[in-house]
């Protein structure tokens, strides 16, 4: 009986998320995020999406625990558990906090997306925490995939420094030693 409801839950949630043409169903991955979200907040989001941005529009609900950390730490870190869902590849590059604004018993958190280190117009996440440092609401609009619309390809390395460094280090230790 729980395993019904539970299934009919989904099946109702998920059809809330259709994308404006019917004939396109959700990726698996972008399912998948959305009932992580789902289960993070213990079933209370509610997730808005935008089929032309192919992101979420709106997010609410008692979305992270209650923490201390500052609130621009705390978004960057839900953000950066979420990223696929809002198409970002480096968070902390991707989005710039261009504001904190204490509002009454919440803090907002204003979020630019920034594309090669150029804001991109009206690409803007607003993150509202309140006193606890819960997120209850992700609101905005972030056009996923910009990088390939852009040239056509991303403009990401294959590899991170770090990763570079320890290929580097591997294939120089594999190497046979010089001659005397």
């Amino acid at each position: 009986m729980l395993l019904s409801s539970l299934l009919l839950s989904a099946v109702v949630f998920l059809a809330g998320l259709a994308p404006a043409d019917p004939n396109r169903e959700l990726p698996k991955q972008t399912v998948r995020a959305l009932q992580k979200i789902q289960s993070e907040s213990k079933e209370t989001a509610t997730i808005q999406w935008n089929s032309l941005t192919h992101s979420p529009q709106r997010v609410t609900g008692k979305l992270t625990e209650p923490s201390a950390h500052s609130p621009g730490w705390i978004a960057y870190e839900y953000l950066e558990r979420h990223k696929g869902l809002y198409g970002l590849k480096r968070v902390k590059e991707d989005l710039q906090i261009t504001k904190v604004e204490p509002d009454g018993s919440s803090v907002i958190v204003y979020f630019q997306r920034m594309l090669y280190k150029t804001p991109v117009c009206d690409d803007q996440l607003v993150v509202e925490l309140d006193i606890d440092g819960v997120i209850r609401r992700i609101e905005g609009t972030l056009h996923t995939g910009l990088e390939k619309q852009r040239l056509g390809r991303p403009m990401y390395p294959a590899v991170t420094q770090e990763e570079a460094r320890d290929l580097a280090k591997a294939h120089e230790e594999s190497l046979p030693p010089p001659p005397p």
